[in-house]
Formats: C-alpha cells, structure tokens, sequence
C-alpha cells in the first residue's frame, strides 16, 4: 500500500503565498481594484472612454441656443484579453528532506516574481498608453523636474479636487525634485503610499525604480484599473511514484487605463 505524503498542503502553500504578495504588491495602492469579472462568462473586457464637450451660452429673452453649443458625447472602446499568469516550481521529496527551507524559498522567491510582473504590467501601462492613442496629456519638460513644473501640470490636469492625486517619480525625477529649494522648503507629510519620499504642492511623491528614465506622472487610483478574475490561486500536484511535487502560483486579470482625465504624463525634453 502506497503512502502518498503531502510534504506541504496545497492550503499552507496558498496562505502563505497570499501573505507575501499582499504585502509586496505596492503599486495595488495605485489603481483601482474591480473583481465584476470574477463573476463574469469569457475572457475579454471591453473599456469604454468617454468625452464629452459641450458650450453654455447666455441668452435673452426668447433666444435659443446655437448649433455650435449642443454638446457631443464621443466615445473610444477598446477590447481586453485577459490572460492568465502563472508560474511553477517543482520539489522533489528527497531535496526538501535535505533542506527543510528549500521548499519555504521557492515559495517566497516565486511570489516575489510574482509581484514584479503585476508591477511591471502596471508601469507598462501608464507607459505605452497615449503613444498611439493620444488619450494622455503631456506636458514637456525644459530640464529637471521642479516644483514649479508640477504646479503647471496641475494646471493642465484642472482638475477642481485634487484630492487622492499622486506624483509618481523615477530615480532620475527622485533626485531632481529633492535638490529643488521649494521641495526642501515643504513639510513632508504623512506617509499615504509605499515608496512615498515626500511632498510637493500638496501632492505625495511616490518613487519607483521601474518609471523610465524622463518620465513622472501625476495620477490617482481611478486612472487606471485592474480588472481581476481571478486572485491568488496555487495548484499543487504529486507524483507519488517519484515523489515529485509540482506547485503552480496563478493569477488572472487585465490592467487598463479607465480614466485618462485623471493622469498626466512629464516628460524631459531630449
């Protein structure tokens, strides 16, 4: 009678997995977070923009508006797939009986992994929308970042609540704005995000090494959208014969931008 030992239980494997992308997950902090299609049939998500502009014209008694002032609704969609992201690793009986923490590492090692491809999907986004589609504003830079040039991207942000919005730097942008009189000059804050380094102009800056070299972006949470079908999910299979265990770590989701009026792109001029 064969004996068919479980050295980690599919359960244990999933909870601590859980644990350490919660807590390495950052960029989570953000963008919004939409689970709709974990109880949605398929594997597309369309995301619909819209726009609208119209004219308020003052009128005297018995005038109508003109043509010009009826206002337009335009509408862009674009069509989602989305993909499932996984990651394996396979132990065999004898190498965990060797080293006890061997199983532990790959556990820790492959969430890490795990988180840095959700971050880098993030950064890709805020970074390749807008080259075709034109859909986020630019404002261009004459040299380094300053406070003054964060202020002029509010500007054309107009937004009339800024609260929840975020400036999001790279190391390059790090360096520039904390050399800037009027960043020393500010109270730094409460710390509201991971990875923020500071305050400017009421903004919290929050630094990561991923954002391209001449690029920041001033957003928040609603710019972009992570629409998720499934969350952390781990599958373990063994081979009782061989003793060889295979642990799959899976995620399912597709990251969009769902608000292109609430990010604005810096960019450095070459």
């Amino acid at each position: 009678m064969s004996m068919n030992h479980q050295l980690y239980d599919n359960k244990v494997i999933a909870n601590r997995f859980e644990d350490i992308l919660n807590t390495k997950l950052e960029t989570r902090n953000l963008m919004t977070i939409d689970n709709s299609l974990a109880t949605a049939a398929g594997m597309k998500k369309a995301v619909h923009t819209y726009k609208y502009e119209g004219t308020v014209e003052e009128l005297a008694m018995g005038q109508g508006n003109s043509e010009d002032a009826a206002g337009l609704v335009s509408l862009t969609k674009k069509e989602y797939e989305v993909k499932v992201q996984q990651q394996p690793f396979h132990y065999f009986d004898e190498q965990a009986m060797i080293d006890p923490l061997a199983v532990q590492c790959a556990i820790e090692k492959a969430a890490v992994e795990m988180k840095n491809h959700f971050n880098k999907k993030f950064f890709n986004c805020i970074e390749e929308v807008g080259e075709d589609e034109k859909i986020v504003i630019e404002a261009q830079l004459d040299g380094a970042l300053t406070y003054n040039d964060v202020v002029d991207a509010l500007a054309l942000l107009n937004m009339e609540m800024e609260e929840g919005l975020f400036l999001l730097v790279g190391d390059d942008m790090k360096t520039d704005i904390r050399k800037d009189e009027d960043y020393k000059a500010a109270r730094q804050g409460e710390l509201l995000f991971s990875g923020q380094v500071g305050q400017v102009a009421g903004l919290p800056v929050v630094h990561s090494r991923m954002i391209a070299a001449g690029h920041a972006y001033i957003m928040d949470r609603n710019a972009v959208t992570c629409f998720i079908k499934k969350e952390v999910e781990v599958e373990q299979e063994r081979d009782a014969n061989c003793r060889r265990n295979d642990v799959y770590l899976r995620v399912v989701n597709v990251m969009a931008i769902t608000d292109a009026t609430r990010i604005i792109r810096l960019v450095k001029q070459a």
